[in-house]
């Protein structure tokens, strides 16, 4: 006999009085008396993620999650999709429509660029009449990375767009990772024959071609160029030093 399923259980949401959900939501306030969105998706450090733009450049690595972050700064966060969905759902909304602006798919020129409208429900904020809310995207192969999002460049346009309205409705100042351009990679890259190289080494492998390749010599030459370097070694080097050396190595004929 084939096992019967077990039914989904749906829990109907309860709002209060002001429009407010009535439990799940521990909720925050301004002085103003607004509801401070910002504050509150911050301490659901489970749908954070690393910013890895703003540690592009900055530092060799970005770190893997939260976790292994100390006291991280607003600006070095993102907001994964399940927290743009968690916003969307705390908030409360009625409608949610998507609409194609633009979408050009010839040769080597693939673009998608939606735009979406959410109404969200009234409360105390908006005398309780619904208010809807527009924000449009892009997505390109340029401006994407990772295989899923180059891919399906309609979806991915369209959860940007869906972001940048929960976030701008609700005054959550705080990138998403779905809108993040194609961040260069920031670990190890590649060398000729395949094998992994950090961006230490690549730094050092660098120099030997253009250099003798002692660190001494290219420290000397990095003060030159205006750079502090007070390290000891190539393993020791500060992201932003490793950046700005690198571009500066880059440049040399």
């Amino acid at each position: 006999m084939a096992s019967k399923s077990k039914p989904t259980l749906k829990i109907k949401k309860i709002w209060d009085n002001n429009g407010l959900l009535s439990s799940g939501v521990d909720y925050e306030f301004s002085e103003s008396g607004h509801i401070d969105w910002k504050s509150m998706v911050l301490k659901k450090t489970d749908l954070l993620m690393p910013n890895r733009s703003w540690f592009f450049g900055r530092e060799p690595e970005s770190p893997k999650n939260v976790a292994d972050m100390e006291n991280p700064k607003e600006e070095q966060l993102a907001l994964t999709l399940r927290a743009t969905q968690w916003l969307l759902n705390a908030r409360g909304y009625t409608n949610i429509e998507y609409n194609p602006i633009c979408r050009i798919s010839e040769g080597d020129k693939d673009i998608a660029v939606y735009s979406c409208k959410i109404t969200f429900r009234g409360n105390y904020e908006t005398d309780f009449e619904e208010v809807s809310y527009e924000a449009i995207a892009s997505a390109t192969e340029s401006n994407t990375s990772g295989y899923i999002a180059q891919s399906y460049l309609d979806s991915t346009a369209q959860n940007r767009a869906l972001s940048r309205a929960v976030r701008g409705f609700l005054g959550v100042h705080i990138v998403s990772d779905e809108e993040m351009g194609n961040v260069a990679p920031q670990g190890d890259v590649s060398d000729d024959g395949g094998k992994k190289l950090s961006f230490h080494t690549t730094l050092e492998k660098l120099w030997s071609e253009k250099n003798d390749g002692a660190f001494s010599t290219f420290v000397e030459f990095m003060v030159g160029e205006g750079l502090d370097i007070t390290c000891s070694g190539w393993e020791d080097m500060s992201g932003k030093n490793l950046r700005e050396a690198l571009g500066i190595l880059k440049k040399m004929v």
